[in-house]
């Protein structure tokens, strides 16, 4: 049995993409985990887009140029102090 079909693929090219362990879920929702001055964290819910590759966009809730917590994010509350690793 053949088909032919059109797949449509939606390409976004000004997208956030950060690596799944930098998502939190909690109570249904998703996380980031922001750092401001002076190092403390903010959770900040997101909804995501698009996933692969351990790889995920975030199609809302985060600026250009913020820090996020990228490792070990899971066990953070808000206001943690963090160090930031480069």
């Amino acid at each position: 049995m053949f088909a032919r079909g059109r797949l449509a693929i939606q390409r976004n090219v000004r997208v956030t993409v950060v690596p799944l362990d930098a998502v939190v879920r909690r109570q249904g929702k998703e996380f980031v985990a922001v750092v401001h001055p002076p190092d403390k964290v903010e959770l900040r819910e997101v909804r995501l887009g698009a996933s692969r590759e351990e790889k995920t966009e975030i199609a809302e809730g985060l600026r250009a140029g913020e820090t996020l917590v990228t490792q070990g994010a899971q066990g953070l509350k808000p206001e943690s102090a963090v160090e930031i690793v480069q």
